[in-house]
């Protein structure tokens, strides 16, 4: 299950896919909205360390998306795993959890302000998912911002939980107490 196309989500997906862990199906994000927003994800420089590596070249946000995109798909079929693509009113069951995809509420992040290289409205986009097991619900909202957690409660969105995973790593971009 990936939330959406970052990569430091996606970046371990082929590593995981060639290993020697069993991987029947993958559930990724529509790409749809890295279509709709590409014109507007801006290249940007990166310098610095990254991975124990000094870099100091471009970055698209788009680019390096689909490029992984394209590796996971090709990946996926030389091994025979299944690709699901996942959007807000999805439902499936794993075992005895069932996942309900309840966001993003498109019409805000569509619209969703573009920032540095595309980062709030890449993030924006991430699906939100309600896991229930038995009575017990948990949310993983990947890495939304404030007017993502906004735009769901004023869509009224049930986003109650008994366990919440911190969005977008815990950071004060997310996590707002009305949410």
């Amino acid at each position: 299950y990936l939330s959406h196309w970052h990569d430091d989500h996606f970046d371990m997906i082929p590593d995981i896919i060639n290993s020697s862990i069993k991987v029947e199906k993958i559930y990724l994000p529509s790409f749809d909205y890295m279509e709709k927003g590409k014109a507007n994800i801006q290249t940007v420089k990166i310098e610095g360390e990254y991975k124990g590596e000094y870099i100091n070249e471009p970055y698209n946000a788009y680019d390096t998306a689909n490029k992984m995109r394209e590796r996971i798909i090709e990946l996926a079929d030389k091994k025979g795993i299944k690709i699901e693509y996942l959007w807000k009113g999805d439902q499936f069951t794993l075992g005895d959890a069932k996942i309900d995809i309840i966001g993003p509420i498109e019409s805000n992040s569509v619209n969703s302000t573009f920032g540095k290289n595309g980062r709030p409205y890449i993030n924006n986009h991430s699906l939100v998912a309600m896991i229930t097991v038995g009575k017990t619900r948990f949310l993983s909202a990947g890495d939304i911002e404030k007017e993502e957690e906004k735009a769901l409660i004023d869509a009224g969105v049930n986003v109650s939980a008994d366990i919440m995973k911190l969005s977008h790593h815990g950071h004060n971009t997310s996590n707002t107490l009305s949410f």
